[in-house]
């Protein structure tokens, strides 16, 4: 054999190898999905949802039924059941596991009716979004554990958790009271309208909004958390502590805005009515607007008139 032929072959194993690597790449991701109907024998009204399960809400599912797709998970794997009144959804977590790092071809997804739903509860990674809005007297949502929820919601009540690093987006109408709590590095991105707000940030969470209250907004911010807020209420009780900070320049308390700020903290509000200030230790408060001061204590604190 001459050399230009060993040379030629050569070559040729080079290419079919090569192409054999990339067809095996290009087969890393989906090796086999399952798809099916799955019937309910009991009426439910809450969701909960667990180890990075994604379920999307559908406005015109029939409630009886849920589909459920995967891919590169046994369908046997995954755990549809209801139990006292709530959807549980679970997966095997061996299913879920790889050998391979950063390997994202996993997946379940979960089709749900959203008619019946008025309380929700995320953990494990899990995820839920709503094609419709969640329209029910009383709604409650917590989740937990790097979970993210998206819908908007209306209600005459609310009841709100976020914490370990989770997410949710969407806008609130809300008749009456709105309650939210973040912590531990979560994140809240909402828009608000309601009668009154009660909103708590702790850790290292952050809150980015429109809020619009009729009544009152009670915010408090602790550890090293941020809040933004715009738009209005008729009263404002703040309370920021830690290494946190509330930008309030585009909001607006067209009643009494009364507001604590301590430790290294920084608050900036807009006050059209009355303004109370209690501001201590490293921390820096901004107003504007021309209020009637009808109260104000300052201990080693900065506080400015814009």
């Amino acid at each position: 054999m001459t050399v230009m032929r060993k040379l030629t072959l050569l070559l040729l194993c080079l290419a079919l190898g090569i192409g054999v690597c990339d067809a095996k790449k290009k087969n890393r991701g989906v090796y086999f999905r399952t798809d099916a109907e799955i019937v309910l024998d009991k009426p439910y009204f809450g969701l909960n949802v667990s180890n990075m399960i994604q379920v999307v809400l559908e406005a015109d599912r029939n409630p009886a039924s849920v589909r459920v797709e995967t891919e590169n998970v046994p369908a046997e794997a995954v755990s549809v059941r209801v139990r006292r009144g709530e959807l549980v959804l679970a997966c095997d977590p061996g299913a879920l596991s790889s050998k391979r790092k950063n390997d994202m071809s996993k997946r379940v997804v979960v089709y749900v009716g959203a008619a019946p739903l008025e309380s929700f509860s995320l953990s494990g990674m899990s995820s839920v979004f709503s094609e419709t809005e969640i329209d029910k007297p009383s709604v409650t949502v917590e989740c937990m554990g790097m979970s993210e929820f998206e819908s908007n919601i209306r209600c005459r009540s609310l009841t709100m958790s976020v914490s370990g690093m989770s997410i949710y987006k969407g806008q609130v109408v809300c008749e009456d009271t709105a309650t939210v709590e973040a912590s531990g590095m979560s994140q809240a991105v909402a828009d608000f309208m309601c009668r009154d707000l009660d909103c708590t940030l702790t850790g290292m969470s952050v809150y980015n909004g429109n809020v619009n209250c009729r009544q009152k907004a009670e915010v408090a911010v602790d550890g090293s958390s941020e809040c933004t807020f715009s738009g209005t209420a008729r009263d404002l009780m703040l309370e920021v502590s830690g290494m946190s900070q509330f930008k309030g320049r585009k909001f607006l308390a067209s009643g009494l805005a009364d507001c604590d700020i301590s430790g290294m903290s920084t608050a900036s509000v807009a006050a059209a009515g009355s303004l109370k200030y209690c501001v201590s230790g490293m921390s820096e408060f901004n107003y504007s607007g021309e209020p009637v001061v009808i109260s104000t204590s300052v201990d080693n604190a900065t506080v400015r008139h814009r």
